[in-house]
């Protein structure tokens, strides 16, 4: 009943989840304090996720993906290059973010200027709703499908499941998937 969407955490400081409204609430004192910043949109914000307490990027419910350099106090509104919505972001560095969907992956190396679909044989028909850091590497997964990447995200080998499986969370340690 909160509302409240992924909660997404950048370091063992700082962590990050959306919220209806526009909403986002941020820690960057590994949780003894948080506090509301708003992403200029009406939309719930699904998720955010940030290279360091500065730079950060945010998507919303409609479509809409933002960039802050100054830890949310001001934010850009970014084009994905495409009309649907992403159901994750996740931040490389300043310069390289990731937006997961029903289009696979979209990928901006030069900080949100432009997003380009990763056109790599094992996303094509894909849909992922998330997409984050696991050991060395990036991990996405949707329901049935789980991707690994160990070059920032420009190319994606599908990890074999088995059949009828559904994925509905996921990690990676070392030496599995999970």
């Amino acid at each position: 009943g909160t509302g409240f969407q992924r909660l997404r955490a950048t370091s063992s400081a700082i962590a990050n989840v959306g919220a209806a409204n526009g909403t986002l609430i941020r820690t960057v004192n590994g949780g003894i304090n948080w506090s509301s910043v708003g992403v200029p949109t009406n939309a719930t914000v699904l998720d955010a996720s940030f290279a360091d307490q500065s730079n950060g990027y945010a998507i919303d419910a409609a479509g809409g993906a933002f960039k802050t350099v100054n830890g949310g106090t001001s934010w850009q509104i970014l084009n994905t290059g495409t009309t649907d919505v992403a159901g994750a972001v996740y931040t490389v560095d300043p310069s390289t973010v990731l937006l997961a969907g029903g289009f696979g992956i979209r990928r901006s190396t030069n900080a949100g200027s432009l997003f380009e679909p990763v056109t790599d044989k094992d996303l094509k028909n894909t849909h992922l709703t998330n997409v984050f850091a696991a050991g060395t590497g990036i991990l996405a997964y949707g329901s049935k499908a789980l991707r690994v990447s160990s070059d920032q995200g420009a190319t994606w080998s599908s990890v074999p499941l088995p059949k009828k499986t559904r994925i509905e969370d996921a990690s990676l340690d070392r030496k599995s998937v999970v």
